[in-house]
Protein backbone atom coordinates (compact mmCIF):
# COMPACT_ATOMS: atom_id res chain seq x y z
CA UNK A 1 0.00 0.00 0.00
CA UNK A 2 1.00 3.68 -0.24
CA UNK A 3 1.29 6.33 2.39
CA UNK A 4 2.61 9.86 2.49
CA UNK A 5 6.00 10.18 4.15
CA UNK A 6 6.74 13.20 6.39
CA UNK A 7 8.08 15.10 3.36
CA UNK A 8 4.88 14.33 1.47
CA UNK A 9 6.23 11.75 -0.94
CA UNK A 10 4.45 8.47 -1.46
CA UNK A 11 6.44 5.41 -0.50
CA UNK A 12 5.77 1.71 -0.21
CA UNK A 13 5.02 0.11 3.14
CA UNK A 14 5.55 -3.34 1.69
CA UNK A 15 6.41 -4.93 -1.60
CA UNK A 16 3.26 -5.59 -3.57
CA UNK A 17 0.55 -3.49 -5.13
CA UNK A 18 -0.65 -0.10 -4.01
CA UNK A 19 -4.31 0.84 -3.60
CA UNK A 20 -5.79 1.10 -7.08
CA UNK A 21 -3.03 -1.02 -8.59
CA UNK A 22 -4.76 -4.21 -7.44
CA UNK A 23 -8.40 -3.13 -7.74
CA UNK A 24 -8.87 -3.30 -11.48
CA UNK A 25 -6.23 -0.77 -12.47
CA UNK A 26 -2.72 -2.11 -13.01
CA UNK A 27 -2.48 -5.63 -11.67
CA UNK A 28 0.61 -7.57 -10.66
CA UNK A 29 3.14 -4.73 -10.69
CA UNK A 30 6.20 -4.72 -8.48
CA UNK A 31 7.38 -1.67 -6.52
CA UNK A 32 10.81 -0.08 -6.61
CA UNK A 33 11.82 2.83 -4.40
CA UNK A 34 13.76 5.24 -6.62
CA UNK A 35 17.09 6.63 -5.48
CA UNK A 36 17.85 9.26 -8.11
CA UNK A 37 19.04 12.67 -6.95
CA UNK A 38 16.03 14.89 -6.25
CA UNK A 39 13.64 12.02 -7.00
CA UNK A 40 14.55 9.98 -3.92
CA UNK A 41 11.43 8.52 -2.31
CA UNK A 42 9.33 8.23 -5.45
CA UNK A 43 8.00 4.72 -6.11
CA UNK A 44 8.04 3.03 -9.50
CA UNK A 45 5.24 0.48 -10.03
CA UNK A 46 6.43 -1.75 -12.85
CA UNK A 47 6.48 -5.29 -14.24
CA UNK A 48 9.52 -7.45 -13.41
CA UNK A 49 12.74 -5.74 -14.50
CA UNK A 50 13.47 -8.46 -17.04
CA UNK A 51 10.23 -7.57 -18.85
CA UNK A 52 11.04 -3.86 -18.72
CA UNK A 53 14.54 -4.49 -20.08
CA UNK A 54 13.15 -6.65 -22.90
CA UNK A 55 10.81 -3.80 -23.90
CA UNK A 56 13.70 -1.35 -23.75
CA UNK A 57 15.83 -3.51 -26.05
CA UNK A 58 13.05 -4.23 -28.54
CA UNK A 59 13.40 -1.84 -31.54
CA UNK A 60 9.66 -2.08 -32.23
CA UNK A 61 8.73 -1.07 -28.67
CA UNK A 62 9.13 2.34 -27.12
CA UNK A 63 8.70 3.32 -23.48
CA UNK A 64 7.69 6.93 -22.73
CA UNK A 65 7.02 8.95 -19.57
CA UNK A 66 4.51 11.69 -18.80
CA UNK A 67 4.13 13.36 -15.41
CA UNK A 68 1.43 15.54 -13.89
CA UNK A 69 -0.59 16.46 -10.84
CA UNK A 70 -3.75 14.85 -12.25
CA UNK A 71 -5.94 16.75 -9.80
CA UNK A 72 -9.67 16.88 -10.62
CA UNK A 73 -8.95 14.76 -13.68
CA UNK A 74 -10.59 16.09 -16.81
CA UNK A 75 -10.48 15.76 -20.59
CA UNK A 76 -7.20 17.67 -20.80
CA UNK A 77 -5.49 15.11 -18.57
CA UNK A 78 -7.04 12.16 -20.35
CA UNK A 79 -6.25 13.53 -23.79
CA UNK A 80 -2.58 14.19 -23.06
CA UNK A 81 -2.21 10.60 -21.81
CA UNK A 82 -3.92 9.40 -24.99
CA UNK A 83 -1.68 11.56 -27.17
CA UNK A 84 1.48 10.40 -25.40
CA UNK A 85 0.73 6.84 -26.42
CA UNK A 86 -0.91 7.30 -29.83
CA UNK A 87 1.67 9.78 -31.16
CA UNK A 88 4.36 7.09 -31.02
CA UNK A 89 2.13 4.50 -32.65
CA UNK A 90 1.79 6.99 -35.51
CA UNK A 91 5.58 6.85 -35.85
CA UNK A 92 5.40 3.14 -36.61
CA UNK A 93 6.18 1.51 -33.27
CA UNK A 94 4.39 -1.79 -32.70
CA UNK A 95 4.08 -1.28 -28.94
CA UNK A 96 4.10 1.86 -26.78
CA UNK A 97 4.43 1.57 -23.00
CA UNK A 98 3.29 4.67 -21.12
CA UNK A 99 4.67 5.39 -17.64
CA UNK A 100 2.66 8.06 -15.82
CA UNK A 101 4.27 10.04 -13.00
CA UNK A 102 2.04 11.51 -10.26
CA UNK A 103 3.31 14.33 -8.04
CA UNK A 104 2.89 14.09 -4.27
CA UNK A 105 0.46 16.27 -2.30
CA UNK A 106 3.24 18.29 -0.66
CA UNK A 107 5.06 18.77 -3.97
CA UNK A 108 1.92 20.22 -5.56
CA UNK A 109 1.15 22.40 -2.53
CA UNK A 110 4.67 23.81 -2.59
CA UNK A 111 4.55 24.64 -6.31
CA UNK A 112 0.90 25.60 -6.83
CA UNK A 113 -1.83 25.04 -4.23
CA UNK A 114 -2.90 22.03 -2.16
CA UNK A 115 -4.54 19.47 -4.47
CA UNK A 116 -8.29 18.93 -4.14
CA UNK A 117 -7.85 15.16 -4.49
CA UNK A 118 -5.42 13.38 -2.19
CA UNK A 119 -2.43 11.45 -3.47
CA UNK A 120 -4.01 8.01 -3.22
CA UNK A 121 -7.18 9.16 -5.01
CA UNK A 122 -5.15 10.66 -7.84
CA UNK A 123 -2.94 7.56 -8.12
CA UNK A 124 -5.90 5.19 -8.22
CA UNK A 125 -7.74 7.15 -10.88
CA UNK A 126 -4.65 7.38 -13.09
CA UNK A 127 -4.13 3.60 -12.89
CA UNK A 128 -7.70 3.08 -14.13
CA UNK A 129 -7.04 5.10 -17.30
CA UNK A 130 -6.75 2.76 -20.27
CA UNK A 131 -3.64 4.34 -21.82
CA UNK A 132 -1.51 4.01 -18.66
CA UNK A 133 0.73 0.95 -18.28
CA UNK A 134 2.95 1.84 -15.30
CA UNK A 135 3.10 4.62 -12.70
CA UNK A 136 5.64 6.46 -10.62
CA UNK A 137 4.03 7.81 -7.44
CA UNK A 138 5.08 10.46 -4.96
CA UNK A 139 7.05 12.54 -7.47
CA UNK A 140 8.58 15.77 -6.15
CA UNK A 141 8.13 18.93 -8.23
CA UNK A 142 11.65 18.95 -9.67
CA UNK A 143 13.36 18.58 -13.03
CA UNK A 144 12.39 15.41 -14.87
CA UNK A 145 15.97 14.39 -15.56
CA UNK A 146 17.62 12.26 -18.21
CA UNK A 147 18.98 10.13 -15.37
CA UNK A 148 15.41 9.40 -14.30
CA UNK A 149 14.47 8.51 -17.90
CA UNK A 150 17.38 6.09 -18.07
CA UNK A 151 16.42 4.36 -14.82
CA UNK A 152 12.80 4.02 -15.98
CA UNK A 153 14.03 2.77 -19.37
CA UNK A 154 12.00 5.44 -21.20
CA UNK A 155 13.16 6.97 -24.47
CA UNK A 156 11.22 10.22 -24.13
CA UNK A 157 9.74 12.43 -21.43
CA UNK A 158 6.44 13.97 -22.63
CA UNK A 159 4.34 16.96 -21.65
CA UNK A 160 1.78 19.33 -23.10
CA UNK A 161 2.77 22.74 -24.41
CA UNK A 162 1.76 24.40 -21.11
CA UNK A 163 5.30 23.96 -19.79
CA UNK A 164 5.73 24.20 -15.99
CA UNK A 165 8.79 25.33 -14.05
CA UNK A 166 10.41 23.12 -11.46
CA UNK A 167 11.19 23.89 -7.84
CA UNK A 168 13.87 26.59 -7.86
CA UNK A 169 12.55 28.27 -11.01
CA UNK A 170 14.25 26.20 -13.69
CA UNK A 171 12.47 24.50 -16.54
CA UNK A 172 11.11 21.10 -15.53
CA UNK A 173 12.10 19.65 -18.92
CA UNK A 174 15.19 21.71 -19.80
CA UNK A 175 17.61 18.80 -19.37
CA UNK A 176 15.43 16.44 -21.40
CA UNK A 177 15.06 19.04 -24.18
CA UNK A 178 18.84 19.59 -24.33
CA UNK A 179 19.42 15.83 -24.56
CA UNK A 180 16.77 15.44 -27.30
CA UNK A 181 14.73 13.23 -24.95
CA UNK A 182 11.62 15.43 -24.81
CA UNK A 183 8.38 15.02 -26.78
CA UNK A 184 5.94 17.95 -26.91
CA UNK A 185 2.19 17.30 -26.96
CA UNK A 186 -0.66 19.67 -27.75
CA UNK A 187 -2.65 21.01 -24.84
CA UNK A 188 -6.43 20.43 -25.00
CA UNK A 189 -8.06 23.82 -25.44
CA UNK A 190 -11.05 24.90 -23.37
CA UNK A 191 -10.39 22.88 -20.22
CA UNK A 192 -8.02 22.98 -17.26
CA UNK A 193 -8.20 22.42 -13.52
CA UNK A 194 -8.26 26.22 -13.13
CA UNK A 195 -11.25 26.40 -15.50
CA UNK A 196 -13.09 23.81 -13.43
CA UNK A 197 -12.38 25.60 -10.16
CA UNK A 198 -13.62 28.84 -11.72
CA UNK A 199 -16.83 27.08 -12.84
CA UNK A 200 -17.33 25.80 -9.27
CA UNK A 201 -16.73 29.24 -7.78
CA UNK A 202 -19.16 30.87 -10.20
CA UNK A 203 -21.82 28.34 -9.32
CA UNK A 204 -21.35 28.77 -5.57
CA UNK A 205 -21.65 32.54 -5.91
CA UNK A 206 -24.76 32.31 -8.10
CA UNK A 207 -22.89 33.83 -11.05
CA UNK A 208 -24.94 33.28 -14.21
CA UNK A 209 -22.19 34.31 -16.65
CA UNK A 210 -21.34 31.94 -19.52
CA UNK A 211 -19.34 28.81 -18.73
CA UNK A 212 -15.57 29.29 -18.38
CA UNK A 213 -14.01 27.35 -21.24
CA UNK A 214 -15.46 24.36 -23.05
CA UNK A 215 -13.98 21.43 -24.94
CA UNK A 216 -15.32 21.40 -28.49
CA UNK A 217 -16.01 17.77 -29.32
CA UNK A 218 -16.13 16.42 -32.87
CA UNK A 219 -17.18 12.96 -34.02
CA UNK A 220 -13.55 12.14 -34.80
CA UNK A 221 -12.43 13.06 -31.28
CA UNK A 222 -15.13 10.84 -29.78
CA UNK A 223 -13.92 8.04 -32.06
CA UNK A 224 -10.34 8.54 -30.82
CA UNK A 225 -11.49 7.98 -27.23
CA UNK A 226 -13.62 4.95 -28.13
CA UNK A 227 -10.65 3.22 -29.78
CA UNK A 228 -8.73 0.61 -27.77
CA UNK A 229 -5.71 1.93 -25.90
CA UNK A 230 -3.38 0.05 -28.25
CA UNK A 231 -4.00 -0.85 -31.92
CA UNK A 232 -3.14 -4.50 -31.27
CA UNK A 233 -6.02 -4.81 -28.78
CA UNK A 234 -9.35 -5.98 -30.16
CA UNK A 235 -12.16 -3.44 -30.41
CA UNK A 236 -15.18 -4.60 -28.42
CA UNK A 237 -18.58 -4.30 -30.10
CA UNK A 238 -21.98 -4.18 -28.43
CA UNK A 239 -23.58 -6.54 -30.94
CA UNK A 240 -20.97 -9.22 -30.20
CA UNK A 241 -21.26 -9.01 -26.40
CA UNK A 242 -22.68 -11.97 -24.49
CA UNK A 243 -23.55 -10.07 -21.31
CA UNK A 244 -24.03 -6.29 -21.48
CA UNK A 245 -23.89 -4.40 -18.18
CA UNK A 246 -25.59 -1.00 -18.03
CA UNK A 247 -24.98 1.88 -15.62
CA UNK A 248 -26.76 5.22 -15.94
CA UNK A 249 -25.75 8.46 -14.26
CA UNK A 250 -24.35 11.98 -14.44
CA UNK A 251 -20.65 11.28 -13.71
CA UNK A 252 -19.76 14.93 -13.23
CA UNK A 253 -16.16 15.58 -12.12
CA UNK A 254 -15.11 11.94 -12.45
CA UNK A 255 -13.59 10.62 -9.23
CA UNK A 256 -12.44 7.32 -7.72
CA UNK A 257 -15.93 6.52 -6.40
CA UNK A 258 -17.29 6.63 -9.95
CA UNK A 259 -14.33 4.67 -11.30
CA UNK A 260 -14.57 1.95 -8.66
CA UNK A 261 -18.29 1.48 -9.32
CA UNK A 262 -17.71 1.22 -13.06
CA UNK A 263 -14.81 -1.18 -12.63
CA UNK A 264 -16.90 -3.49 -10.43
CA UNK A 265 -19.81 -3.25 -12.87
CA UNK A 266 -17.55 -4.17 -15.80
CA UNK A 267 -16.56 -7.38 -14.03
CA UNK A 268 -20.20 -8.56 -14.13
CA UNK A 269 -20.23 -8.96 -17.91
CA UNK A 270 -18.15 -8.65 -21.06
CA UNK A 271 -19.32 -5.18 -22.17
CA UNK A 272 -19.95 -2.11 -19.99
CA UNK A 273 -22.34 0.44 -21.46
CA UNK A 274 -22.76 3.73 -19.60
CA UNK A 275 -25.88 5.84 -20.01
CA UNK A 276 -24.90 9.49 -19.64
CA UNK A 277 -27.67 11.91 -18.72
CA UNK A 278 -27.45 15.13 -20.73
CA UNK A 279 -26.69 18.49 -19.15
CA UNK A 280 -30.05 19.79 -20.38
CA UNK A 281 -31.88 16.88 -18.74
CA UNK A 282 -30.04 17.40 -15.44
CA UNK A 283 -30.86 21.11 -15.48
CA UNK A 284 -34.52 20.25 -16.05
CA UNK A 285 -34.50 17.82 -13.11
CA UNK A 286 -32.43 19.82 -10.64
CA UNK A 287 -32.58 23.40 -11.82
CA UNK A 288 -28.79 23.37 -12.14
CA UNK A 289 -26.43 22.00 -14.78
CA UNK A 290 -23.39 19.78 -14.22
CA UNK A 291 -19.99 21.48 -14.00
CA UNK A 292 -18.79 19.63 -17.10
CA UNK A 293 -20.62 19.46 -20.42
CA UNK A 294 -22.13 16.21 -21.67
CA UNK A 295 -19.26 15.78 -24.13
CA UNK A 296 -16.58 16.47 -21.52
CA UNK A 297 -18.13 13.88 -19.21
CA UNK A 298 -18.40 11.36 -22.05
CA UNK A 299 -14.73 11.69 -23.01
CA UNK A 300 -13.73 11.19 -19.38
CA UNK A 301 -15.78 7.99 -19.12
CA UNK A 302 -14.39 6.64 -22.39
CA UNK A 303 -10.88 7.10 -20.97
CA UNK A 304 -11.46 4.43 -18.34
CA UNK A 305 -10.29 0.88 -18.98
CA UNK A 306 -13.62 -0.45 -17.72
CA UNK A 307 -15.97 1.49 -20.04
CA UNK A 308 -16.67 0.13 -23.53
CA UNK A 309 -19.20 2.67 -24.82
CA UNK A 310 -21.43 5.55 -23.74
CA UNK A 311 -24.98 6.57 -24.63
CA UNK A 312 -25.05 10.35 -24.95
CA UNK A 313 -28.24 11.83 -23.53
CA UNK A 314 -29.54 8.56 -22.10
CA UNK A 315 -33.15 8.45 -20.84
CA UNK A 316 -33.78 8.85 -17.11
CA UNK A 317 -35.72 5.60 -16.79
CA UNK A 318 -34.38 2.23 -17.85
CA UNK A 319 -37.12 1.21 -20.27
CA UNK A 320 -38.00 -2.04 -22.01
CA UNK A 321 -37.02 -0.48 -25.32
CA UNK A 322 -33.58 0.39 -23.96
CA UNK A 323 -33.04 -3.08 -22.51
CA UNK A 324 -34.00 -4.80 -25.78
CA UNK A 325 -32.27 -2.45 -28.23
CA UNK A 326 -28.99 -2.53 -26.29
CA UNK A 327 -29.24 -6.23 -25.36
CA UNK A 328 -28.74 -5.37 -21.68
CA UNK A 329 -28.47 -8.33 -19.29
CA UNK A 330 -27.87 -6.56 -16.00
CA UNK A 331 -28.37 -3.01 -14.69
CA UNK A 332 -26.04 -1.75 -11.97
CA UNK A 333 -26.15 1.26 -9.65
CA UNK A 334 -24.43 2.44 -6.50
CA UNK A 335 -26.24 2.57 -3.17
CA UNK A 336 -25.91 6.37 -3.03
CA UNK A 337 -28.28 7.57 -5.72
CA UNK A 338 -29.28 11.22 -5.97
CA UNK A 339 -32.88 10.97 -7.21
CA UNK A 340 -35.17 13.98 -7.36
CA UNK A 341 -38.18 13.15 -5.12
CA UNK A 342 -40.74 13.90 -7.81
CA UNK A 343 -39.16 11.57 -10.36
CA UNK A 344 -40.03 7.87 -10.71
CA UNK A 345 -37.52 5.20 -9.76
CA UNK A 346 -35.24 5.01 -12.79
CA UNK A 347 -34.54 1.33 -12.02
CA UNK A 348 -38.12 0.18 -11.41
CA UNK A 349 -38.30 -2.07 -14.48
CA UNK A 350 -34.94 -3.88 -14.02
CA UNK A 351 -35.81 -4.33 -10.32
CA UNK A 352 -39.07 -6.05 -11.26
CA UNK A 353 -37.26 -8.26 -13.78
CA UNK A 354 -34.63 -9.36 -11.27
CA UNK A 355 -31.74 -7.98 -13.32
CA UNK A 356 -30.87 -5.02 -11.08
CA UNK A 357 -27.75 -5.08 -8.89
CA UNK A 358 -26.92 -2.45 -6.29
CA UNK A 359 -23.27 -2.08 -5.30
CA UNK A 360 -21.92 -0.50 -2.13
Amino acid sequence: MLRETPDGRGTSLARGSAPGLSSGGLIGLEEELLDIGDLQGAVWHRPPLAEVEAQHQDPETIRVFLNGCFDLMHVGHFNVLRQAKRSFYSRGFKRVVLVAGIHSDSAIAGAKRPPLMCHEERVELVTLVKWVDEVVTGLPYVSMSVEMADVLRVRYICHGDDMPTAKGGGGMYSAAIEADRFHLLKRTEGISTTHIIERLLRRSSGNAQPRVGQVLTTASRLAQFVEPSDPWRLQKHLKEAQRVVYVVGIFDLLHVGHARLLQRASEMGDFLLVGLLSSEHIHELRGISPILTTQERALALLSLRSVDDVILGAPWEVTQELLVSMNISVVVAGTRQDKPPERPDMHELPRSMGIFVELD
